[in-house]
């Protein structure tokens, strides 16, 4: 594993209520060979002790910047404005998605939703599966098991 890149930024705002900080060094460069795809390389982030994947992005902005989930920002008792200490580290592990069992009986009735489904990203794919797995009643988790095989045939990419 290659040496963790560290730095200190403030958390700013983002759009919709997500968190992010911008990232102080040139990403293409830097992860240029160690990952696929260094305009939006894969990494494993680490905020003050807590880890996590993420992509890298620009977004239409002049720099890249590290998204700072909700849950980090709870965890730490963080908000908008504070300083963080963040290391970056390369992370080209496979991101693989356990598929709940009735989602995969689901999917595999439908050869067009499992097609679509299997096309989704990484992200979009688990938001599915979250979608499914924190029904905190049997009957809300019934209800969403019957909607997604039309969401995915409107070719809906997120929850």
């Amino acid at each position: 594993m290659a040496k963790p890149i560290t730095f200190t930024a403030a958390i700013q705002a983002g759009n919709g209520g997500g968190a992010y900080c911008d990232v102080p060094f040139d990403v293409e460069t830097t992860f240029a060979g160690q990952v696929p795809d260094p305009k939006r390389p894969s990494v494993l982030a680490t905020i003050e002790g807590e880890t996590f994947n993420t992509r890298l992005m620009k977004m239409g902005r002049p720099c890249h910047f590290v998204h700072v989930p909700k849950d980090v920002r709870t965890k730490l008792n963080k908000a908008i404005g504070d300083e963080i200490k963040i290391s970056l580290v390369a992370d080209n592990t496979p991101r693989e998605i356990e598929i709940p069992t009735d989602l995969a009986k689901l999917l595999a009735k439908d050869k067009p939703a499992k097609t679509f489904f299997d096309s989704l990203s990484y992200t979009h794919r688990k938001e599915y599966v979250r979608w499914i797995t924190e029904a905190k009643k049997e009957e809300t988790r019934q209800s969403r098991l019957a909607k997604i095989i039309p969401l995915l045939h409107e070719g809906k990419r997120g929850i």
